[in-house]
């Protein structure tokens, strides 16, 4: 099984891949940018669980494990706010993924802003369980944010 550090790794290459994709696609390709954001907190997540020798195999035992209001192991759990915005993130992935007519029902870089607001939140709370190691990145957008973002700089689309 992988160990904290493999998945502290594999959570680093997600955000650089994430960069390079909204580098070399600024205006498309919002599904894998999502999905990106959801794996990426994902193996924050299997950090946390890996610390006290936790792996779990699927999607729903990992929610189970981390849910604050199950009865399972509390070191394992996360915050709520962690937990519900992994859970957004989760089901955002998974529509951006799935519907195939995703574009049609919001799967644009406005349904990218929110995923990268729910990704932000998970980050900040993570960096209060691992201090310093949480690195920001830079993505490109057309456009500002409306809301700070502690880990991710945004840099516009048309700037040189």
């Amino acid at each position: 099984m992988p160990n904290p550090s493999q998945h502290l790794l594999q959570f680093e290459h997600n955000n650089n891949t994430l960069s390079l994709l909204c580098r070399i696609s600024p205006f498309d390709s919002w599904d894998w940018k999502i999905t990106i954001c959801f794996y990426a907190a994902l193996h924050l997540i299997h950090t946390h669980l890996a610390e006290s020798n936790s792996h779990p195999t699927t999607h729903n035992e990992l929610k189970k494990i981390i849910n604050p209001f199950s009865s399972s192991d509390k070191l394992k759990k996360i915050s709520f706010a962690s937990w519900e915005n992994y859970s957004a993130l989760e089901n955002r992935s998974r529509k951006s993924r799935y519907l195939l007519n995703f574009k049609i029902i919001g799967g644009s870089e406005k349904e990218f802003r929110k995923a990268l607001k729910n990704y932000n939140t998970i980050l900040v709370e993570f960096n209060k369980i691992y201090p310093g190691k949480i690195k920001k990145f830079e993505i490109i957008l057309d456009a500002a944010i409306a809301f700070p973002l502690d880990f991710i700089t945004i840099k516009s689309s048309t700037s040189d």
